[in-house]
């Protein structure tokens, strides 16, 4: 089994390096963050991918739909991809995020937050271990 791990195309969100680990904001791909996708089919065998896995994040959401090309069965949405919840620090530039991380380390929760970052990567590693009834190889599209 082949696992292709990608982050989401490019939003303008991320172009400016804002973090988001609210799935409910409506975050989408930008023109580039489109354009970017139609080189995948050219450099990875997404014909074979049998099963396709996302997070519920809207530009995770529309990166897998627009490699998988033609709608089928659709991809598997699994909430245990998604970003981490970066509490006060959503919506702010990553440094800002990276100066607290630094300064209190990856077992403590951010002001608001409802994990650690600690706690976000174990969840997001589960989310990599699909139940063994979903069919392989697998392809998974996942926010970071």
């Amino acid at each position: 089994m082949t696992t292709y791990i990608l982050r989401h195309g490019q939003t303008n969100y991320s172009k400016r390096y804002l973090v988001n680990g609210d799935p409910g904001k409506r975050i989408h791909l930008n023109e580039e963050g489109r354009q970017s996708l139609s080189h995948a089919w050219a450099t990875l065998p997404l014909h074979s991918v049998a099963t396709w896995l996302t997070s519920e994040f809207p530009p995770a959401l529309q990166t897998t739909s627009l490699l998988m090309g033609v709608p089928f069965a659709g991809p598997v949405v699994d909430a245990r991809l998604n970003e981490l919840d970066y509490g006060q620090f959503e919506g702010v530039p990553f440094l800002d995020y990276a100066v607290w991380l630094d300064a209190h380390g990856a077992d403590e929760r951010p002001p608001g937050a409802s994990e650690s970052q600690r706690e976000g990567i174990r969840r997001m590693f589960s989310g990599c271990s699909p139940p063994a009834s979903i069919p392989v190889p697998g392809f998974s599209s996942a926010t970071a």
